[in-house]
């Protein structure tokens, strides 16, 4: 069954659609972790930390383009190439690649993203 780009999908009412976005983000099967970075207390890190040591024990999938392995999971490059499906994508990358990173997790038929921004601090200079 294809996923448009909004997200939603062909042949199921709204009703229904809504009720399994809900779903999705509220009980995930699969979570993947977009901008995972090895580095531990940033966000996209942490994500899956407390995912683990909260007692998550379904699937988690953390993407990052260079790596390798994010606390003994495997890491995907692409979550365009990653061959299944998750339910829930968590965003934690720079203003410049959350675009991208967004619509990335539709072919992976995530039903919710979240994007992590802490505020695109990069984005612009702080104010005074």
């Amino acid at each position: 069954m294809g996923i448009r780009v909004d997200g939603h999908r062909p042949g199921i009412s709204r009703l229904s659609h809504q009720a399994s976005t809900l779903r999705s983000l509220r009980i995930p099967r699969a979570v993947a972790v977009v901008g995972a970075p090895w580095t531990p207390r940033r966000d996209g890190h942490d994500v899956p930390a407390n995912l683990k040591e909260g007692g998550f024990q379904d699937k988690m999938v953390p993407v990052n383009p260079a790596g390798e392995e994010i606390l003994g999971l495997p890491c995907c490059k692409d979550l365009r190439m990653y061959g299944g499906m998750v339910d829930l994508s968590v965003i934690a990358v720079p203003l410049a690649v959350v675009r991208d990173a967004v619509e990335a997790p539709t072919h992976a038929g995530a039903g919710a993203v979240t994007v992590i921004t802490a505020g695109f601090k990069e984005a612009s200079p702080e104010p005074n």
